[in-house]
């Protein structure tokens, strides 16, 4: 056997077993990072590195750019949804008003076949929802630890619920993002959250509040200060109840 064959033999196997501890470390460290995040972040963040790129996965940036995508595939959503609902209350209006039976059948049958669209697309944005906020907590939780004292604490206008026109108590169905015995907010009161909430930024002249850019999500449980109020006037009379908050104490930062 020639010498360079005898290497071959030898180096082969060296080959292999390096390629499986390779592959080994790639799992270890992705094990890792999904149980101590910020302990893997400090480390790295020590050494310069900001990002994790093996060949198999760059996990923050991929983090980064999924909740991009959520959060426009949650402003796709939540506008197709609206405009669901415009036409179905133009349905609706047209089945009341018309004499004609079977103009008001076929308004009638429309409005059940939008009904069951809206509960898929609002089975979707509640998975958005949920994405995004699952991204957001990674995002945060691999953030360096001395950038924690500097940044923003979240802050957004979010959707509360439909209240009554004296704003005194909420209309049910559908439930209040806040505790139904809650009374309606006003600005400086703290409320918690019966749900995770769009975060969304100040609306842009002729926009309506739900046209506004989501910018994230608040979570179930956190609680929150009211810093302003506002009121949009509901066909049934009520009041959908728009509040800016600054959350106070995010659900995930509890003990």
């Amino acid at each position: 056997m020639s010498w360079t064959e005898r290497a071959k033999d030898i180096l082969t196997p060296v080959k292999d077993g390096l390629t499986v501890i390779r592959d080994l470390m790639f799992l270890l460290l992705f094990v890792f990072l999904l149980f101590f995040p910020q302990t893997l972040n400090d480390v790295l963040s020590k050494a310069g590195i900001t990002t994790l790129n093996g060949g198999i996965f760059t996990w923050k940036q991929q983090v980064q750019v999924a909740a991009a995508k959520t959060k426009d595939a949650a402003d796709a959503n939540q506008a197709t949804a609206a405009s669901l609902d415009d036409v179905k209350t133009v349905l609706g209006t047209i089945s009341s008003q018309s004499g004609d039976a079977k103009i008001k059948a076929q308004a009638d049958d429309a409005i059940q076949k939008l009904d069951s669209s809206l509960t898929t697309l609002n089975y979707a944005g509640s998975n958005l929802r949920s994405s995004l906020a699952t991204q957001q907590t990674i995002l945060q939780a691999t953030a360096p630890a001395q950038a924690s004292t500097t940044n923003n604490p979240l802050q957004g206008w979010v959707y509360l619920g439909e209240a009554d026109a004296e704003r005194k108590h909420w209309i049910t169905p559908p439930q209040p993002k806040v505790a139904p015995n809650t009374p309606v907010p006003a600005a400086g009161q703290s409320i918690t959250l019966t749900d995770d909430l769009y975060l969304r930024a100040d609306k842009a002249s002729g926009q309506t509040f739900n046209q506004a850019v989501i910018i994230g999500v608040a979570h179930v449980g956190s609680t929150a200060k009211v810093l302003e109020v506002q009121p949009s006037h509901a066909l049934n009379g009520g009041d959908f109840i728009w509040a800016k908050i600054i959350v106070q104490n995010s659900a995930n930062d509890k003990p």
